[in-house]
């Protein structure tokens, strides 16, 4: 089970009741600093280089770049553990206002 996940306000409505019972939010807003991001449980991090570069080479295939389309994404920017530990920071600090 994730501890901590960030998801768009519109899709968060979306999930039903009992999803939502299951979730607590520690803030939320609209501002287009906050990123959307995959995590990958600890119980991954032999598979999350490979995961990794499939998702940055998405663009490159045919297959790959429908799905893109799909979700109206040119692609995936690869982040750091450091830019993951930004973000909760953030959420931090408006949680605190």
């Amino acid at each position: 089970n994730a501890e901590v996940g960030f998801f768009l306000k519109d899709a968060f409505n979306e999930f039903s009741g009992a999803v939502r019972k299951q979730l607590r939010p520690l803030v939320s807003s609209e501002i287009s600093d906050i990123q959307h991001m995959l995590l990958a449980s600890p119980r991954l991090m032999a598979h999350t280089e490979p995961l990794r570069q499939a998702l940055a080479d998405m663009p490159n295939h045919l297959q790959g770049n429908s799905v893109l389309e799909a979700l109206n994404f040119t692609g995936w920017q690869l982040l750091e553990q450091e830019d993951t530990e930004f973000m909760i920071d953030m959420i931090d600090t408006l949680k605190a206002k």
